[in-house]
């Protein structure tokens, strides 16, 4: 299992909050709360602060780090997500949310970026 380096923040001023097509609030946190491992360990670093609004996915999770969130929370379906699977899902929300961004960087464990 690999390293991923995640190094994600919007500008200020973003959307963090919307209402879907049924009126209901949507929060940008709602993206990432499934039982699909890839958007949990996607969303795992997130932070919204609202008041700004800005968006971050900031920080490192280890291979190991990964392994124990699986175990510690059994709901999670899909396996050790790969990199490419969470870099998908980052992408998604990129695409629903229609964030304009600062950095958008994942990087495996040789600092390449994907």
């Amino acid at each position: 299992m690999e390293t991923m380096k995640f190094n994600f923040i919007s500008k200020d001023n973003q959307v963090l909050v919307k209402q879907d097509e049924y009126g209901d609030e949507v929060d940008i946190y709602d993206h990432f709360d499934t039982s699909e491992s890839d958007d949990y360990i996607a969303g795992y670093l997130r932070d919204a602060d609202y008041d700004k609004g800005i968006f971050k996915i900031v920080g490192e999770i280890s291979g190991d780090k990964i392994k124990e969130i699986l175990i510690e929370n059994t709901y999670l379906r899909g396996g050790e997500p790969n990199i490419y699977d969470v870099k998908q899902r980052i992408d998604i929300l990129d695409e629903e949310w229609d964030i304009e961004w600062e950095t958008y960087e994942l990087r495996d464990e040789d600092d390449e970026i994907i």
